[in-house]
């Protein structure tokens, strides 16, 4: 069992610190693309948008592919944006990174979910109160 929330854990450190991560680049990159409060705006509603559609449609694929799959593929997805949003200067390349950073977000946040619903049936433990503590201990580090 322990092995399985200790798993369960890193994955919502993780989907937290990139939160957190996220929100302290927010300011740099309105300064450094120039971007004014709409265009901002228009970012951070694709980058809604596309985390919505796929937390949407994640229920389907989590159960075909299985929960591990799509929580690696989030995380990995989640590494390029960010990597993306810290090199690419032109302002047209924002939202085809949006909509990935997006779709990674709402992947890693529904397998970590699903991953951490598994390991309480399995184990009969309530972890999940914990793991979402986590998450935000994660983000505000």
């Amino acid at each position: 069992m322990r092995g399985h929330v200790r798993i369960s854990g890193a994955l919502f450190a993780g989907l937290g610190f990139q939160v957190g991560l996220w929100a302290v680049l927010v300011p740099e990159l309105v300064a450094s693309r120039e971007l004014g409060p709409g265009g901002l705006g228009v970012v951070l509603g694709v980058l809604a948008a596309a985390s919505i559609l796929a937390l949407a449609a994640g229920g389907r694929v989590v159960d075909r592919v299985g929960r591990r799959p799509l929580a690696v593929t989030g995380a990995g997805g989640i590494g390029l944006a960010l990597l993306l949003l810290a090199t690419v200067e032109a302002r047209w390349a924002l939202l085809p990174t949006a909509v990935l950073y997006g779709v990674a977000n709402g992947c890693l946040d529904l397998g970590a979910n699903a991953i951490g619903t598994d390991v309480e049936r399995a184990h009969g433990a309530r972890i999940m109160i914990r793991l979402h503590a986590g998450f935000s201990a994660a983000a505000g580090a």
